[in-house]
């Protein structure tokens, strides 16, 4: 059974306790939990006061630890560059997640050299980067593979290319900017917020990277229907920059908003999916739009979607998936996983239009 402490035994900057498990070796902020037999964790929670850590803010600030913390599945980096919950400032503080946290290093070299060591942030970093890598291939690969296999030479329009290479354009745009923003938002606060906004911008430019392909492939020969339904995307992405720059949307206790904003903008895509399908029926829609892909692919965004609102699994286990397998990082899976299914949707739709068989 995985260890666990009560957050009274969590040590804090200012105050220690003789019972505490956790010890310290060579340095000070050195964490090791004490393994020993405890029952279930319930998520009683106290207050306690912290102070933020180096040039933060000097007033206390105060959060909810909760009562029982688990011993990491994997131990964070030297205590020289990680540290804890308590001796953060709140803007870097996210819920359940106790230990790994970068200390505030006021350069982008310091920044990158994060890299080098395990921290909190280390899987947010490499399963975004992956997926960047992944689809900076498949770019290449789509263009000497899949299309030329695809269709006759020359039968491609710039239409095809465009909204195809404008959906891989799309995640490789919103990968990379959330690999920086995980990598350099330990700068400083004010860095820190630009980032994250433009995490936010990377996000929506997927959602309107993914719409695209769906409605020129379904609406093709409707012009106005297409340009309806683009025009529509365009102006409801739009509006979600706007309401994610807001400054009043920083704070971490509203964390859930950003992905339901998100997962809104994206159902929105229902109307126009449903639309296709009462006039072609399911079969046609599977053919020519990719139904069946474009169906997996919002379960899977409503499965990441879900794990990140609701913090699961490191809920249950405060501390426990404090290095791996939180669900910050289990929505980037998701996230990279309904991408790339979203792709084979597309060749499926670029596949069929440009065959014999694709008249509807």
């Amino acid at each position: 059974m995985a260890a666990a402490v009560t957050a009274e035994q969590f040590p804090l900057q200012q105050q220690a306790t003789e019972e505490a498990p956790l010890v310290a070796s060579k340095a000070p902020r050195l964490l090791k939990l004490r393994s020993r037999e405890s029952p279930e964790p319930k998520l009683d929670t106290t207050m306690i006061q912290a102070k933020a850590a180096s040039g933060a803010s000097s007033e206390a600030a105060a959060f909810k630890l909760p009562k029982l913390v688990y011993q990491p599945l994997f131990a964070p980096g030297h205590p020289k560059y990680t540290t804890t919950i308590d001796e953060v400032p709140e803007f870097l503080r996210d819920t359940f997640i106790i230990s790994g946290y970068r200390k505030l290093c006021y350069s982008y070299s310091a920044c990158l050299r994060s890299m080098t060591y395990v921290h909190n942030e280390s899987g947010n970093v490499l399963t975004h980067l992956a997926a960047l890598v992944v689809f900076a291939g498949l770019a290449v690969s789509t263009n000497f593979n899949l299309l030329p296999a695809a269709i006759s030479p020359g039968r491609a329009s710039w239409g095809d290319y465009l909204v195809l290479y404008g959906y891989i354009f799309s995640a490789c745009v919103c990968f990379a900017l959330s690999t920086l923003y995980h990598t350099f938002s330990c700068h400083s606060h004010k860095h820190h917020v630009a980032w994250l906004k433009c995490d936010f911008v990377g996000i929506l430019v997927l959602i309107l990277g993914s719409f695209l392909p769906g409605l020129y492939y379904g609406y093709f020969e409707s012009q106005a229907l297409m340009l309806l339904y683009m025009s529509m995307i365009v102006s409801l992405c739009v509006a979600g920059v706007a309401v994610s720059v807001s400054p009043h949307l920083q704070k971490p206790s509203l964390r859930w908003l950003r992905p339901v904003v998100f997962f809104c903008i994206s159902l929105s895509g229902v109307v126009p999916v449903c639309h296709h399908i009462f006039a072609h029926g399911i079969a046609a829609s599977a053919r020519s739009i990719g139904l069946y892909y474009i169906l997996g692919m919002v379960t899977l965004y409503a499965a990441g979607t879900l794990l990140y609102a609701f913090n699961i699994p490191e809920r249950w286990y405060p501390g426990l998936f404090d290095i791996v397998g939180n669900s910050h990082q289990l929505f980037h899976c998701l996230v990279f996983l309904a991408a790339l299914t979203h792709y084979y949707g597309i060749i499926q739709a670029f596949k069929w239009h440009h065959s014999a068989q694709s008249v509807v």
